[in-house]
């Protein structure tokens, strides 16, 4: 487990924790070491703090994503925003989680990210009709042709294409693909589903995602 984390008091207070809880650690105290660490030794998962040094915790995210790396992160911060939140998780992040918090949240999130990590590692390529999600590598594609997707946004697909044919409720969607609660007002799933929509089925004259009025959504062969 890499903490990333440049204040010494909290750093130690994480790696102690971490330790009880029975995950080995190293700890880089900027986003240069981090980098550097990410490149030296491949981790479990990234426990990431944004407010670095040198650089934004944003910007290590973002360049371990550019390497391909799709080691698990959860982003650890003072910003509690919706739009802080959206923009780490669009950035790449795996969860987001704000300071101060309970360290048994810490540790049940961690676990529930290396939980998902293992369980994507176990099917390579998920088929429905001629859309492929490739759980490995990251890529979507409709009759071959390769599509582009935010992190969010194929978390989303996955989750959906995980329960393909049925429908898979809002609160399911939130819970699988976000791994942590936003406001019951929020529009972010409808607006993931919109951009979903326009990416994957209206360039190829399809409609697989589906709006099951009242219930949630629901991947099928469109």
């Amino acid at each position: 487990m890499l903490v990333v984390e440049d204040d010494d008091k909290l750093g130690r207070l994480l790696e102690e924790g971490l330790g009880r809880a029975g995950f080995a650690t190293s700890r880089s105290a900027s986003g240069a070491e981090a980098l550097a660490a990410v490149q030296a030794q491949r981790f479990s998962a990234m426990v990431l703090d944004i407010g670095l040094p040198d650089m934004s915790g944003l910007d290590v995210c973002r360049r371990v994503r550019a390497q391909a790396d799709q080691t698990p992160i959860l982003i650890l911060t003072a910003a509690a925003s919706v739009p802080d939140r959206v923009l780490g998780l669009q950035t790449g992040g795996d969860d987001y989680l704000v300071k101060p918090f309970a360290f048994d949240e810490l540790v049940a999130r961690l676990e529930a990210l290396l939980r998902r990590s293992s369980t994507a590692t176990r099917t390579d390529v998920v088929a429905v009709g001629d859309l492929e999600i490739d759980l490995r590598r990251n890529e979507v594609r409709r009759a071959g042709t390769a599509i582009a997707l935010r992190p969010q946004e194929f978390r989303v697909l996955t989750v959906l294409a995980a329960h393909a044919g049925t429908t898979v409720s809002q609160r399911t969607l939130v819970d699988e693909a976000w791994d942590w609660a936003f406001e019951p007002a929020s529009n972010l799933l409808e607006v993931y589903i919109a951009t979903l929509r326009a990416k994957i089925d209206r360039p190829f004259g399809r409609s697989s995602i589906r709006t099951v009025r009242g219930f949630g959504y629901m991947l099928c062969d469109g």
